[in-house]
């Protein structure tokens, strides 16, 4: 399911937001290597515009919540917004590891589908459009 979806995915830590794994299509939607992201923040790699937002969304877990449609600016050729969802997973070895999955915000038959409202003046919220929490 990872590595076969078409939407952009990435696995986390949650301490310190440094990535893990991505799948193949968060490789071609933001044109980086593996080697340019593994072990680093999207930010560290500078593909991440917003990364203050990623932070707030971060601290949103580690308190216990997820986050839903939290937009992120990326740095592509395009400049490309995303929508990303996140949940907290399970610890695997100690380590509290966070599943990301992002799609291009401006893609709102996805987000229809996956049954998410969304708000186009986001900004008032800084971003988090949905945060519930996690039983």
């Amino acid at each position: 399911m990872f590595e076969g979806s078409p939407m952009a995915m990435s696995l986390s830590r949650l301490d310190d937001g440094k990535v893990l794994q991505v799948n193949p299509a968060y490789l071609t939607a933001f044109g980086v290597t593996r080697e340019a992201i593994i072990g680093r923040t999207p930010a560290d790699a500078g593909i991440l515009v917003s990364g203050g937002k990623r932070e707030l969304g971060f601290a949103a877990l580690r308190d216990g919540f997820s986050v839903t449609g939290l937009e992120l600016e990326i740095a592509t050729p395009v400049g490309a917004k995303v929508f990303s969802w996140w949940s907290k997973l399970h610890e695997v070895d100690g380590i509290a590891l966070v599943l990301s999955t992002l799609t291009p915000s401006d893609d709102w038959t996805i987000h229809a589908n996956l049954g998410v409202a969304h708000s186009r003046d986001a900004h008032r919220t800084g971003g988090i459009l949905g945060v519930a929490a996690v039983w």
